[in-house]
């Protein structure tokens, strides 16, 4: 009896095995949630000699809080690593991000459900998810604006609602981006770029974004462009980051 009992539980065991194989051979990946452990560190992001925040990557597929994230080889992590890093050099990067972020998880593509996306901030996590599939040049801008939604959690609601009060005409819907999406002067007169049309958060955010990443270009633009919307949008931004301490 004892012998057929040990026969039957290696049986259900095989079966469960086999069975996990095939739901994620069919794509079913959300069924490998992901926990701390499996993330492995690739180093920390270091500033003025603190930790400002760890990069971890995955080495494979798997799912983050009910986002899709791709694995990526120790290679790719490194080299993604390198250019997050590289943003602590710059004289922008002078924000205290501790109260706001503490992780940046890399990923070799990234989807919410059935949707490709770039990146994603998960504020009650301290987190933020990037693709590393893109561009170093992509890839920093996508880590100034995912920065931005982390750190708009963190900031007055006022702020937010005087927005919401002085500005509108937002589409209010997603439409997919790609690198022309969020080229300045690509939305219409008064928005930042096409993407920033879509939701005042994340026009919000592609203003953060440009501002840490080229604001001679933004400003430039301002002047070309006699956009007296889109420069009232900018200006209460720059308010806003000098309170952050943001120059």
């Amino acid at each position: 009896m004892l012998t057929q009992v040990i026969a039957l539980n290696r049986s259900i065991v095989l079966f469960l095995t086999l069975y996990s194989s095939v739901l994620w051979a069919h794509g079913d990946h959300h069924t490998h949630k992901i926990t701390q452990s499996t993330m492995e560190e690739i180093g920390p992001v270091m500033h003025a000699n603190a930790t400002v925040f760890a990069v971890l990557f995955l080495r494979h597929h798997a799912s983050i809080h009910d986002y899709s994230c791709g694995g990526l080889s120790l290679q790719q992590a490194d080299h993604s690593f390198k250019v997050l890093k590289n943003l602590t050099q710059w004289d922008a990067f002078r924000i205290n991000t501790t109260s706001a972020l503490e992780q940046v998880v890399l990923c070799q593509g990234l989807r919410a459900q059935d949707k490709t996306i770039g990146g994603v901030a998960i504020p009650d996590k301290k987190m933020l998810l990037l693709d590393s599939r893109s561009s170093d040049q992509d890839l920093r801008h996508l880590f100034w604006h995912e920065l931005w939604h982390l750190l708009e959690s963190t900031i007055s609601h006022d702020f937010v609602s005087n927005w919401n009060a002085e500005f509108g005409g937002y589409l209010k819907i997603y439409k997919e981006s790609s690198p022309n999406s969020i080229v300045i002067g690509s939305g219409g007169q008064g928005y930042i770029n096409r993407y920033g049309q879509s939701f005042a958060k994340e026009e919000r955010a592609e203003i953060f974004a440009w501002f840490m990443r080229d604001k001679e270009s933004l400003t430039t633009f301002l002047k070309e462009s006699h956009d007296s919307i889109l420069a009232r949008k900018i200006y209460r931004m720059k308010m806003t980051l000098e309170s952050l301490e943001l120059r």
